[in-house]
């Protein structure tokens, strides 16, 4: 909230790069709060989405890794 104030002048930000920036804020989170309160076009992927994708494309690079996080961007 203080960020908000601070950084945003009270006002909670709708753009994608200016919810990334709050603290405690990551990829998934910003992605749902752009989708779903301000209907952006952001999928909100979460490490089943990208388990059952891996499997369905048939790559075999740990979706934990960073490499296999790359090979989804």
């Amino acid at each position: 909230a203080r960020q908000v104030m601070t950084d945003f002048g009270g006002v909670f930000p709708i753009e994608h790069a200016d919810v990334l920036q709050l603290a405690g804020i990551g990829d998934y989170t910003a992605a749902a709060i752009c989708s779903f309160a301000y209907d952006k076009p952001f999928a909100v992927v979460d490490g089943n989405v990208y388990r059952v994708l891996s499997r369905l494309f048939g790559l075999e690079t740990p979706i934990d890794s960073g490499i296999g996080k790359k090979e989804f961007a």
